[in-house]
């Protein structure tokens, strides 16, 4: 099976093998405007699908996992190690998500949702770098990026942009501590409510609210992609936040990017255990990034 690689903000490479052509296209499709790997990054994420039986481990966290230094074996199969700068996954052929109480074919989705962006946030954070929940867009040659809370206004404020500003990301931006955002390219995940947002005509939105009957609620009823050819990215002009909560900028970006990824929490414990991911705080890369922007508009 071929292998899909690229970059994550010139930090962290990434390879990601799936099980079969299906996926593969799927997962193809939603990297597919993100940067080809660079020497510049520090990090190393392979991800691949197939069955695995590890040997070796010793140590028992109940039954939850069997670990040693730098390897973990978790109940549900994924096997996750690290040596150095280089981190090694491998998920089963067969998985269980959401309510389904029985395990079915891996999807696309739990390799890119479930995984990836995961271990990806940890990552991030450990190189002075991290994501926001949020849309990002230039304007003026800096970077808007609008922080929000699901379901709030992030993808209709993007989709109204489309055709007038160059679009980084729909769902999740990426900052650093010195004031950079990097584009984050995943195509936007248009849900029936988005169609009337959507800069097509209006016989293009009568065929997909068409689909959209037959689309389930949970699934996209299209993916539009992000073309990104050019420069990926541009200091902070700006960072919003959609909803009206009196609560300080970095406090609040940590809470909202640790609500989504809350499902991760129980693994990303045990790794952290393993030593394969380390401890770091959203916190305190947006409070470096926003002073670093606070002092580049003083010095001009």
């Amino acid at each position: 099976m071929k292998t899909i690689s690229f970059s994550i903000a010139n930090r962290v490479n990434v390879n990601i093998t799936p099980q079969n052509e299906k996926v593969f296209d799927f997962i193809e499709m939603i990297y597919r405007s993100f940067p080809k790997p660079t020497t510049l990054s520090s990090l190393e994420l392979n991800v691949s699908v197939k069955d695995v039986s590890p040997t070796g481990l010793s140590l028992k966290l109940g039954k939850d996992a069997v670990l040693e230094e730098g390897k973990i074996l978790l109940n549900t199969g994924h096997y996750f190690t690290r040596k150095e700068n280089v981190i090694e996954v491998i998920i089963p052929l067969k998985v269980k998500r959401g309510r389904i109480p029985f395990k079915r074919d891996t999807p696309g989705r739990h390799i890119t949702d479930e995984i990836v962006e995961p271990i990806l946030k940890e990552l991030l954070q450990e190189l002075d770098a991290a994501f926001l929940h949020a849309s990002s867009y230039v304007e003026n040659d800096k970077a808007t990026v609008v922080m929000a809370w699901r379901a709030t206004g992030k993808t209709q404020t993007i989709l109204k942009l489309l055709g007038k500003n160059k679009v980084l990301s729909d769902d999740l931006a990426i900052l650093d501590t010195k004031g950079k955002v990097y584009a984050y390219p995943r195509p936007i995940r248009v849900y029936s409510y988005n169609i009337i947002d959507m800069p097509f005509s209006n016989s293009e939105k009568k065929k997909l609210y068409r689909k959209a009957r037959l689309t389930p609620p949970w699934q996209p009823v299209v993916y539009y992609q992000l073309e990104m050819k050019d420069e990926q990215e541009y200091p902070l002009g700006e960072l919003k936040f959609l909803n009206n909560i009196k609560q300080n900028v970095a406090v609040l970006a940590d809470h909202i990017i640790e609500f989504e990824y809350a499902y991760f929490n129980p693994w990303r414990k045990m790794l952290q255990i393993a030593n394969i991911l380390k401890v770091s705080s959203t916190e305190e890369i947006i409070s470096k990034s926003l002073k670093s922007m606070n002092d580049t508009k003083e010095a001009v």
